[in-house]
């Protein structure tokens, strides 16, 4: 899943490129893409973690997670936050579609047990400003923390920080 609104923001120099590292190569290519735009919501995104494909039919590839006992699944998820939800990219950015914590734990433990998706491993990151408030463990989860980075661009002028 991506938004797909950095390669065609009017704030990005390099109109159709994407970068996933400073002075790194152009990946915007190479980037699956079985979600964009308008089908990046809350819905489609526990749909896709929990492995309902009738949830997701007719929109993006209909892709979901379809795990194993034994498989492992790596989630990253970056965009906006605050104590208690995740925030999901609107049209014109001016209220952000949210997924409160309590539905993301919901369908976390759902992976985790005897649910339609179920693994050995999950690693799930979230990166925004503002974290939801989480358990501190969750059942075979370890513990829930912060991580913090910055990157600094020299070619490209950029600084990110998160």
């Amino acid at each position: 899943m991506i938004y797909d609104d950095a390669p065609r923001s009017i704030f990005n120099p390099y109109k159709g490129q994407l970068y996933n590292e400073p002075d790194g190569e152009n990946v915007y290519d190479s980037v699956p893409k079985d979600y964009i735009g308008g089908h990046i919501t809350p819905h489609t995104f526990i749909a896709v973690l929990t492995g309902d494909k009738n949830a997701v039919k007719k929109k993006g590839t209909g892709r979901v997670i379809e795990s194993k006992a034994n498989d492992r699944v790596f989630v990253y998820f970056a965009d906006h936050g605050a104590p208690g939800f995740v925030a999901f990219p609107s049209r014109f950015h001016v209220v952000p579609t949210q997924l409160k914590a309590e539905t993301l734990m919901k369908a976390l433990k759902k992976m985790h047990g005897a649910g339609q998706v179920c693994v050995a491993c999950l690693i799930f990151i979230i990166e925004f400003k503002k974290l939801m408030k989480a358990p501190q463990k969750m059942h075979g989860a370890g513990h829930i923390r912060a991580v913090w980075r910055c990157l600094n661009g020299f070619r490209r002028g950029v600084f990110l920080k998160p």
